[in-house]
């Protein structure tokens, strides 16, 4: 059953391209006789799929009991959470929030599935893909009128390439440069390595940019013996970058500030609010945002715009805490140690990073992506287990 499990992993990669389709017909302005919701229910249903059968396999082997604490919270606050939201917003928006909460539960449900191989066969996967990506973003540039702005060039800039926006762009492109570097074998990884750039350059996102920067520049800090130095040089080039970032993404003036500043508005709007266990499970989604729009579904639901935000609405302060420590813990256990495990810390640095701007647990393949690559070293350092 693990070979099959792999399969259907290794099956969302490929058809990725077609998942994105709505995306990349959305940029063209080409609009289609049938609705885009179609097109993308392969994976929704693919994803159901992948939980189930991970769901099945697990019984099969004997965890650590973190496992089974960790699998426990976070079905339990799932189930209360779902039967509070569907006595009062209705079962489309609870059921938003099960769509939310699967990469939650795949990247513990994994444990006993990922292997090397597997993330060997996934690097070539999203080396094709990024190839395909970044010459999508080329023929945007080259072809198209600049929709977003143009970059500092003076071509048509913040480039989606196969998804809707920049940011999901860059963000793949990053993730697609950690992969590479640590997972492709041979000569052909510094290509896939200068594509990745390339692609994030083209995406100018914010977020692809500053994943970028830690990519490159954490695992030169980490094994340096002038931490000291190289902590001076990096707030002073994060300062310049954060306060350049409308110039190198080619936004409007002050739009960067303005988009952080709502992000920040947004988050503290919610805390005032925060519930111990949330009754709005599933409003801070943007598969909610989706129904409003599509099908007209009356809710509450808000663009959250952060992984945070929405778990605290998703889930209420408790588990937000929890998550919070959890998040902590890891850091503390990564990179305070005489020996830091580079990849290990830089894929979850990245996906915490991610998540600042961008509910990343809804944005595919990054979802997909971080659950494989997390549950793998997991397992590998035994993280949930009592004798790492």
């Amino acid at each position: 059953m693990k070979a099959k499990i792999q399969k259907v992993i290794l099956l969302l990669f490929i058809l990725t391209p077609l998942f994105c389709l709505s995306e990349i017909f959305e940029y063209l302005g080409l609009g289609l006789s049938f609705d885009m919701f179609f097109i993308k229910l392969p994976k929704d249903i693919l994803m159901i799929f992948l939980l189930l059968m991970c769901t099945i396999f697990s019984f099969r082997y004997k965890h650590p009991h973190n496992y089974y604490i960790c699998l426990l919270l976070l079905f339990s606050f799932t189930i209360i959470c779902f039967a509070f939201s569907y006595s009062l917003n209705g079962l489309q928006i609870a059921m938003a929030g099960v769509r939310w909460a699967i990469p939650f539960f795949l990247l513990i449900l994994l444990y006993d599935v990922v292997d090397i191989d597997l993330l060997k066969k996934v690097t070539k996967i999203l080396f094709c893909l990024l190839i395909l990506h970044a010459a999508v973003q080329l023929l945007e540039m080259l072809f198209f009128p600049p929709r977003k702005g143009l970059n500092i060039f003076g071509f048509p800039g913040r480039l989606p390439g196969i998804f809707v926006h920049p940011s999901a762009s860059g963000t793949f492109a990053a993730f697609c440069f950690y992969v590479i570097r640590y997972f492709q074998e041979g000569k052909i990884r510094l290509l896939g390595l200068v594509i990745a750039i390339l692609s994030v350059f083209l995406s100018m996102s914010s977020t692809g940019v500053i994943l970028l920067f830690l990519l490159i520049f954490m695992p030169w800090y980490l094994k340096s013996k002038h931490k000291g130095i190289l902590s001076i040089v990096a707030v002073l080039f994060l300062f310049l970058v954060v306060t350049n970032l409308d110039f190198l993404t080619g936004r409007g003036e002050g739009s960067s500030a303005v988009s952080g500043g709502t992000r920040i508005q947004i988050l503290q709007e919610i805390v005032d609010s925060a519930e111990p266990i949330s009754t709005n499970f599933g409003l801070a989604t943007n598969t909610a945002i989706n129904l409003m729009s599509s099908f007209g579904i009356q809710s509450n639901a808000y663009i959250a715009d952060s992984l945070y935000t929405s778990v605290l609405t998703n889930y209420g302060a408790i588990f937000f805490f929890l998550f919070i420590s959890a998040i902590l813990y890891l850091l503390l256990y990564l990179f305070v140690r005489k020996k830091i495990d580079i990849p290990f810390g830089l894929i979850f640095l990245i996906s915490i990073t991610s998540g600042v701007s961008i509910i990343i647990v809804e944005m595919f393949p990054m979802n997909i992506i971080i659950a494989v690559f997390l549950s793998y070293f997991m397992k590998e350092y035994s993280f949930i287990s009592k004798n790492k």
